[in-house]
């Protein structure tokens, strides 16, 4: 041994000095890996509780060994779980190194030494170990009769022979050879004491050196059933160097994390939500760190983020996804109540009009249910996994937030939204869900909107994609406004937002055509003054987005305190200036009486409040413009519609009055009161339309749903 050059004790266990990290250790070891030309077969081990970071450290040794070209060795790593079979085990090792070696260069005693190796495993396709002998004089050939023949035939194989041609071979090499058997702690009790008698089996070959890793009591009790009794001391006479490797500090554990993070993508993975880095930091600084007690945590955590990342990058913070993944690994069934019951942490319960409880109060039913799981965490990270909940999901703490976090939290991609949960526990997209990807790219990329419009619209989920693109930006500045302000307005004249907007919503619900503006106005309000006007201007002569211009009519007279109720904006925070306004409204008046002549106007989205900025604006105009649209059944039907929002009340939801000063600026209230008669004895069917026809008729208010009277309150 003395060729073995190592600053190790060469017998008996080794503990690493505290003082050294794992890199550190890792660098000792592979300089001390150095076999002379003469030097023996060594084996060494390295021994560590399960998850310690064996394999870690194997790791680090090889690419430390890698690195330093002067020794070059041929390196083979070897792994018994892939053969899956006890009785192959030492032919597949044999053949495997012969290929780790044939590969390794051309040099003809490379190659030669990879044929020799090669010849020798093909013994062993005829052998089986008898169990309880040594490896030599145990092998036998498969189906002989007699013991005679038993013999006979292992003289004619000349194992031993073989044997010395291989160890010939081996010493003609340049370079030494260092193999690796990790995970002998994975491997079922007789493919342990296989592997074992293999390695004592092959220690003999020269310059080659034998690194395991392993759990010492395991690999013990996988002897100790095979009748070896003496277990330790048997290991003692195969291994040479006993390295235990001790627990694993936390500041290389920070590294591994560390460098874990680097290697999961090649993207900076806080960039999609302002507020994630910081997040990031504070999740894991806080609450995960203290708990990973192994690398092995840290692998299992990495490994499902590798998994999950990817598919809803962008879409779930991936601080959230961190701390959720860590949850999964260190309180498993915390997680598993977290995927059966969301609502216990969102305080949103599945499939209920949440609009009845409020989620501070929803939460707090299940407050014993988190308590029992929470007990069932080890004490000494029970604290910590308190914690990463609490942050993770703010109203478990008793936060105050309620129905309005939902959307802030949304917006910052956070899983204690109910919508980023469901991504991030169903590991993607729900079919009823929109991409938060395909809205900045809806946003960004102009020449790919009309294709993910009509992808949204046809997955009847455009109703969720105008309001993620509400939600999800703090500012919206599309590198072109006009055009996008232009689809926005396009988009609210959509058939499938007419559809939306005529079915009953819950009471404090925003429909599309309201969500529609309040985007269009966020891009408005980040233009400059000049800027802005000037769109202002473009937009109202655009004859097919009326239900969008109105609105912007509405708030820019809003803003000079005209109609509205509300005060007046100083000048330097008004759209247009007042000289300016009238200009403004005759446009939008004189291409919206245009579309009253065309009857575009009659399949307009927004045709409510089109005609009640015409009646603010232009009332004496209206009974022109509206008497053409009185004479045919289908116009007047479609007319009619715009006195269809009026109020709603908890008994039936929807209901519908006409004021009759709205009727007298249509024209002859007495000849619409009529054609609304003949509506009715004609039998329309839709009763939210037969409402409208009723109090037409009587002024009184008449429910949507069924055309019923309602009360006088």
């Amino acid at each position: 041994m003395k060729s073995f050059h190592s600053d190790l004790p060469i017998n008996g266990d080794h503990e690493t000095p505290d003082r050294l990290n794992r890199s550190e250790y890792s660098t000792r070891i592979a300089n001390s890996l150095v076999l002379s030309q003469e030097s023996a077969g060594v084996v060494i081990s390295i021994e560590g509780k399960w998850g310690y970071g064996k394999s870690s450290t194997i790791n680090l040794i090889k690419k430390e060994l890698r690195a330093d070209s002067s020794n070059n060795p041929i390196i083979f790593d070897f792994n018994p779980w892939l053969v899956g079979n006890a009785s192959n085990l030492v032919q597949e090792f044999l053949v495997q190194f012969a290929s780790a070696i044939g590969t390794s260069d051309r040099a003809k005693e490379t190659q030669d030494a990879a044929k020799q190796l090669l010849a020798y495993s093909q013994i062993f396709t005829v052998l089986k170990w008898v169990p309880g002998a040594e490896p030599w004089a145990s092998l036998v050939e498969k189906g002989f009769g007699t013991a005679a023949s038993k013999i006979g035939k292992l003289k004619e194989l000349s194992i031993e022979k073989r044997k010395e041609s291989v160890i010939g071979a081996l010493k003609e090499l340049k370079r030494p050879i260092i193999v690796f058997i990790d995970d002998l702690d994975r491997l079922p009790p007789d493919e342990v004491f296989q592997m074992i008698r293999a390695v004592k089996a092959v220690s003999e070959f020269p310059r080659t050196l034998f690194m395991l890793a392993f759990e010492r009591k395991y690999v013990e009790e996988a002897l100790i059933s095979h009748n070896i009794k003496d277990a330790d001391k048997y290991l003692d006479k195969i291994i040479q160097v006993r390295l235990n490797l001790p627990k694993i500090s936390k500041v290389d554990l920070h590294k591994l994390a560390t460098e874990e993070l680097a290697n999961l993508a090649d993207v900076n993975l806080t960039e999609h939500f302002s507020t994630d880095q910081d997040r990031l930091t504070e999740v894991y600084h806080l609450c995960v760190k203290p708990i990973i007690q192994s690398p092995r945590e840290i692998k299992r955590i990495f490994n499902r983020l590798y998994f999950l990342e990817k598919a809803i990058r962008g879409e779930v913070a991936f601080s959230d996804l961190f701390g959720l993944e860590a949850l999964a690994i260190k309180a498993p069934s915390i997680y598993e109540h977290i995927v059966s019951n969301p609502g216990a942490y969102t305080g949103i319960p599945p499939e209920v009009d949440y609009t009845l409880e409020k989620p501070e109060e929803y939460i707090k039913k299940f407050e014993e249910d988190r308590r029992k799981e929470i007990e069932k965490i080890d004490p000494s990270e029970r604290g910590y996994i308190n914690e990463l909940l609490k942050t993770l999901f703010p109203l478990i703490e008793g936060s105050q937030f309620g129905h309005l976090s939902q959307s802030q939290y949304s917006k910052e991609g956070r899983i204690a939204s109910n919508d980023r949960l469901l991504i991030a526990i169903t590991y993607g997209l729900p079919s009823e869900e929109v991409s938060t990807k395909d809205v900045n790219r809806f946003i960004q990329l102009p020449n790919e909107r009309d294709e993910i419009l009509k992808f949204y619209e046809r997955t009847d989920t455009i109703e969720r994609f105008i309001e993620l693109m509400r939600q999800g930006n703090e500012q919206l500045n599309p590198v072109d406004p006009l055009n996008f302000l232009v689809t926005i307005g396009r988009i609210i004249e959509l058939d499938v937002t007419k559809e939306i907007e005529s079915k009953p919503r819950q009471m404090l619900a925003a429909g599309p055509i309201r969500q529609c503006w309040w985007v269009a106005k966020k891009v408005l309000s980040e233009l400059s003054a000049e800027e802005r006007k000037n769109m202002i201007f473009k937009l109202v002569d655009e004859e097919q987005i009326i239900s969008l211009t109105s609105h912007i009519i509405s708030e820019v007279i809003r803003q000079h305190g005209i109609i509205s109720k509300e005060k007046e904006l100083p000048e330097t925070e008004r759209w247009v200036a007042s000289d300016e306004l009238r200009e403004l409204s005759e446009r939008w008046i004189t291409i919206t009486s245009e579309a009253f002549r065309t009857k575009s106007f009659l399949t307009a989205s927004d045709k409510s409040h089109i005609f009640f900025m015409m009646l603010n604006l232009a009332h004496e105009e209206l009974p022109a413009l509206v008497g053409p649209l009185l004479i045919d059944d289908a116009d007047l039907d479609s007319f009619v519609q715009v006195f269809r929002g009026y109020g709603q009340d908890s008994t039936k939801g929807g209901f519908i009055r006409i004021e009759e000063r709205w009727l007298a600026s249509i024209g002859d209230i007495d000849k619409l009161r009529l054609r609304a008669e003949e509506r009715i004895e004609a039998g329309v069917g839709d009763m939210a339309l037969r409402a409208i026809y009723q109090s037409i008729r009587t002024g009184k208010e008449y429910y949507t749903v069924d055309a019923s009277e309602r009360e006088d309150w």
